[in-house]
Order: C-alpha cells, then sequence, then structure tokens
C-alpha cells in the first residue's frame, strides 16, 4: 500500500499553489518563518562512514548522558545493533558546519520488518504492516545541548528529515516510539496519536523509562506542509540525495523556501 499519486496531488498541490501566489513574507507565521529561514544554515548528511557514525554515537551518548538515560560509558559513545543494519540509516544535521543533531530512519513493510517499534508493539504494528501499509519509522533522536540552547528550530529541523523521509517512500504512516511527556510534541507537529495503552518500559538504556508509541497518517500532514508547516516542503533534488539507496555522505541543503518561490516540489514529480 502507497500513498497514491491523486490522493498527493488532491491534498497538496492547491494548497502548494495558494501558497506561492501569496507574497512568501507574509504567507507563514512568524515561527513558521523562523524555521524556513533557520534551514538555510542547516545542512543535512547521510553519516555512512565509520568516522561520522563516530561523530553520531559521541552527540547520543552526550544527549542520553545528559538527559540520565545513560550512565558513565568510558568510550563516550552510544549505539545498538540497528546502527549496523543497512535498512535503517542516521542523517547528521549540521548548522554553520557544526554537527548539533542526528535521528534514524527505516521503513517498515511487509518485505521489511527489522525494526524497534515493532519488537516492542508486534500487537499494534503487525496487522498494519500484514495489511499492506508502509510505514516509516524514527528512532534515536538526538541533539547536542547547546546547539537547542542556542537554536530552538533544530528540533524542527530534525523531525523534518522524518517527513521527508515518509513522503519520498511513499509511506502511509509514521511511527515512533518517545517518552510520554513528549507526544504533545509530535500531536503538534506531525498530527501523531498515540496508542492506548501502548505505555511499556523500555530497557535499552542504563535507566528504565516508559515509552509510548504514536502512530501519524501522513495524508494530512502533506497539507500542511503547504497550509501551516511549509518548512516540510522539499524539492525532488534533497530528497533523492537524502534518501536513495545510492546516497551519499556530502552536505545536502534544504530546499523548502526554494520551492515557495516557485521550484518544483518532490510531490508535483511523483508519477
Amino acid at each position: 500500500m502507497y500513498l497514491q499519486r491523486d490522493d498527493l496531488h488532491e491534498r497538496y498541490l492547491p494548497a502548494l499553489e495558494d501558497a506561492r501566489s501569496a507574497d512568501v513574507s507574509t504567507a507563514m507565521g512568524g515561527r513558521v518563518r523562523s524555521i524556513v529561514d533557520f534551514l538555510d544554515r542547516v545542512t543535512y548528511r547521510v553519516m555512512n562512514t565509520e568516522e561520522e557514525l563516530d561523530q553520531v554515537f559521541q552527540l547520543r551518548y552526550e544527549s542520553y548522558r545528559h538527559m540520565g538515560l545513560i550512565g558513565d560509558l568510558r568510550d563516550g559513545r552510544w549505539s545498538d545493533r540497528h546502527d549496523a543494519d543497512p535498512s535503517y540509516r542516521n542523517f547528521g544535521v549540521f548548522v554553520d558546519g557544526a554537527l548539533m543533531g542526528a535521528i534514524r530512519v527505516n521503513v517498515l513493510s511487509s518485505g521489511s520488518r527489522d525494526s524497534m517499534a515493532l519488537e516492542m508493539y508486534p500487537e499494534t504494528l503487525g496487522p498494519m504492516v500484514d495489511a499492506g501499509c508502509r510505514i516509516v519509522e524514527a528512532s534515536r533522536f538526538c541533539h547536542s545541548m547547546e546547539g537547542v540552547r542556542r537554536h530552538p528550530a533544530l528540533t524542527f529541523a530534525t523531525i523534518r528529515v522524518v517527513a521527508l523521509a515518509a513522503v519520498h517512500h511513499r509511506c502511509t504512516h509514521l511511527t515512533s516510539s518517545v517518552r510520554r511527556e513528549h507526544l504533545k510534541f509530535y500531536e503538534r507537529i506531525v498530527g501523531a496519536r498515540p496508542v492506548e495503552g501502548s505505555d511499556v518500559p523500555y530497557k535499552g538504556h542504563s535507566s528504565e523509562v516508559n515509552v509510548s508509541l504514536f502512530i501519524a497518517a501522513v495524508s494530512p500532514m502533506i497539507r500542511r506542509a503547504a497550509t501551516a508547516q511549509q518548512y516540510f516542503l522539499a524539492s525532488r533534488g534533497e530528497t533523492d540525495l537524502l534518501f536513495s539507496k545510492s546516497a551519499k555522505s556530502i552536505p545536502i541543503r534544504p530546499t523548502a523556501a526554494d520551492v515557495l518561490l516557485g521550484a518544483p516540489s518532490m510531490l508535483e514529480t511523483i508519477q
């Protein structure tokens, strides 16, 4: 089951044209405008090499240590078995050339079931996958504490990777297991809905914490990208660099502002 072209165009393109026909400086609210402007300082990178992944693992360790999720580790790095799985991809978020955020993405489908969330919630996600849903899963979201303090929009720039992955891979849903106190953020940004009764202990860190599963439908998120969350806009060129099978480890510039100014959106090129 994929997002259908007609569904994408019906939900997305009229709203995008309305946004483009408006004055760009007034088409967005102040916070959205500030996030789009912030993206001018951001580059993404597919973290493929041993050295790049080592940077991600160090950043994870520092972030998780600060949040009290893990104890001291001699090597100052934190990773899990999924980092070696080629179906998972780690992304770095750089601000002014410095690594300040990272997130990991994989696609869950009938042909690809290696998933942290599916292991934890087989009774919820298993039937969806069996029915043909394609689900993008986000995990290992982390930030430099200094980066978040200096750049509040860093969180949005990082979540943007997951939203783009969902559309690029024609997924029907987006999911992640997060701490309950973070659910409101995901409800607001991607339309996430917490799964009733999914609050369970997660023991993958040194400290046991409770996490909850959320699921978000991708189609409504698409329209919001044009009407209220224009920082989720992107060109086909940007998403190909991020998510193609042969993606290279190069700086990748966000293109939300380009699309608002008339550059072809990723969805306008879907056949």
